[in-house]
């Protein structure tokens, strides 16, 4: 059975909820499918969001005892990278609402780490607020979740 891992990891991060920097207002997230730059300025622009969370094609892998007979499912690990975009805005500074969307992203993924059909970790974190374009920059973190279906 084919799995769409990116629409699983999708599901669990749209929960997040974070505030801005007056730590009343909720901030504006959208999570979608990857996109370049150029896709992302005018969500923050004309869009008003505060952040951005992008979900990449995963790279997969088979595990499993490794026997390639029929009547064993075979099962295949997902490595999903995910980016977090913010920028600086009137109420909003985008190295505390990483910051903020980092914790939230950790406790997410512990709380809705074990499901029925497959369970899911943070299994690198890159939180180093780099900066990246040129005018408005954008502010950004990478995460890979490791995504494992569980053996039916």
């Amino acid at each position: 059975m084919s799995v769409d891992h990116r629409e699983q990891v999708k599901n669990i991060l749209q929960l997040i909820s974070v505030t801005k920097d007056d730590n009343v207002a909720t901030a504006s997230l959208i999570v979608m499918y990857e996109g370049g730059p150029e896709n992302l300025k005018p969500l923050f622009y004309v869009n008003d969001f505060d952040a951005v969370i992008t979900i990449e094609r995963p790279r997969t892998r088979e595990s499993g005892d490794g026997k390639r007979i029929q009547d064993v499912p075979l099962r295949y690990d997902a490595s999903v990278p995910v980016n977090v975009c913010a920028v600086n805005k009137t109420g909003v500074t985008a190295a505390k609402l990483l910051n903020k969307i980092r914790l939230a992203i950790e406790g997410i993924v512990e709380a809705m780490a074990q499901r029925a059909t497959f369970t899911l970790i943070v299994e690198t974190a890159e939180p180093r607020n780099t900066v990246m374009g040129g005018y408005d920059p954008l502010w950004f973190d990478r995460y890979v979740l490791h995504y494992r279906p569980t053996v039916s």
